[in-house]
């Protein structure tokens, strides 16, 4: 009894507790992590996070929706301020984190839920963003010279962008006042449409001003513009640029602003800029028209519009270049550009903790496979000895034939049996190591 235990139950009782603990605690379990995207510049007296929530199991990345997160800036092991929410259906939350004091040099950022870290990096803040002026064009030589300023920066296929045209006399002011130029517009990949001139007139010289709502229908846009008053004539020409598939802000919408894709998205990310980075971020589904396009409202409050450079608009959450625009609020303020940056990943630590949790909990099904293998290899040995006495003691009674087949039998299929118990325990091992 005590034998048929030894051989066969031990292997078995290790068998089960092995199987028990792949299946159970050393089997592999979701890796939960949160991403952090953000643009912090020095001076800012607020932090704009977007978080995504993220889980992996099975070599599968999928966003999952979290509760009870709490995020905590520091700087130089100082609280600067605490976010706490969720995440929703797509993994996604804003955090707007107010400091106690201006961001400057680096600054320490951890998320947790139940205590359990989901993120802890250490970033550096940017420089102060830079304002770029209005792009305008070089004046051409001639009567009148001509000044082409694209208040905005460039224009979207399928959308009108104003284009402003000026025509300065100076000299010829009130009292003296120049007649209406003639202005005549070109256009190679783009539709136009020229509104009545304001004419402008002071002590030193009058100046009339053309909006050309410019429509672009190519990827490239050439414009040529040739003004002409009485016996003078000036031309420029030059290129609108263009940002394909784009979303488009309608420049004449304040509150709320107005979004406008000629293509059907299914979400707008909205990123708002200041000199000191992002200071507020959220997004909104967009509405689909008949037309196959899509377009959505901003809502704009006053302490948003405060300081406000710049909204960049993205239909990606971490706004990748490719899909990504900046347009400038007050373009006679001039705009910014700034890139969504990640501030830290979570996700690799929680994979590397997983893995660590695994191998603790294999680690003693690996132990019992080695004991018992070192027991069934001990137990065969002492009984492969015991047999061993006790067939040379029957030699002196036996013949020498009888004797010979006695002793080659019991080595034989022992040897089998010892094979076979060490292949048993040697898989059993590799899976309880390599599962």
């Amino acid at each position: 009894m005590f034998d048929r235990l030894a051989i066969y139950g031990v292997p078995l009782i290790a068998g089960v507790v092995t199987t028990a603990v792949l299946l159970g605690p050393g089997n592999e379990r979701p890796a939960v992590g949160v991403e952090v995207h953000g643009l912090v510049a020095t001076g800012a007296p607020v932090c704009a996070f977007r978080l995504h929530s993220k889980r992996h199991l099975a070599d599968e990345r999928a966003s999952v929706a979290l509760d009870g997160l709490t995020l905590v800036v520091r700087h130089d092991g100082r609280n600067l301020g605490r976010w706490s929410g969720h995440t929703d259906e797509s993994g996604f939350a804003e955090a707007l984190v107010p400091l106690a004091e201006p961001a400057r040099g680096r600054l320490h950022v951890t998320v947790e839920r139940s205590g359990v870290s989901l993120l802890d990096t250490t970033f550096a803040v940017t420089a102060p963003l830079i304002s770029e002026p209005p792009t305008t064009a070089e004046a051409v030589a001639g009567t009148p010279p001509l000044w082409v300023r694209i208040p905005r920066g460039f224009g979207v296929p399928e959308h009108a962008e104003p284009v402003e045209v000026v025509a300065d006399f100076p000299g010829q002011g009130e009292g003296n006042e120049p007649p209406t130029p003639t202005l005549v517009v070109e256009a190679a990949g783009a539709d136009i449409q020229q509104a009545p001139p304001k004419r402008h007139c002071a002590d030193d010289g009058c100046g009339f001003r053309w909006r050309l709502d410019t429509t672009p229908r190519a990827p490239t846009v050439q414009l040529t513009i040739t003004a002409t008053s009485g016996d003078g004539h000036s031309r420029w020409s030059g290129q609108l640029p263009v940002q394909p598939g784009g979303m488009w802000l309608d420049p004449d919408s304040h509150d709320p602003l107005v979004v406008r894709a000629a293509v059907p998205q299914q979400r707008l990310y909205v990123s708002m800029l200041s000199r000191h980075g992002r200071f507020w971020g959220g997004s909104v589904p967009m509405q689909h028209t008949h037309d196959g396009r899509a377009h959505a409202e901003l809502p704009r409050p006053d302490r948003l519009a405060k300081g406000a450079i710049a909204v960049v608009l993205s239909s990606e959450p971490d706004e990748p270049d490719g899909a990504t625009v900046s347009w400038p609020l007050y373009p006679d303020l001039g705009s910014v550009q700034g890139t969504l940056q990640r501030v830290g990943d979570g996700m690799p630590a929680a994979l590397l903790a997983e893995d660590a949790r695994r191998a603790r909990a294999r680690l003693p099904a690996f132990g019992l496979v080695a004991a018992a293998a070192v027991f069934e290899l001990l137990y065969l040995f002492l009984r492969w000895r015991r047999s061993q006495r006790k067939l040379e003691a029957f030699a002196h009674v036996a013949d020498k034939s009888a004797q010979a087949m006695t002793v080659r039998t019991p080595l034989w299929w022992l040897t089998l049996l010892v094979g076979g118990l060490v292949l048993v325990f040697t898989l059993l091992a590799l899976m309880t190591a390599l599962a």
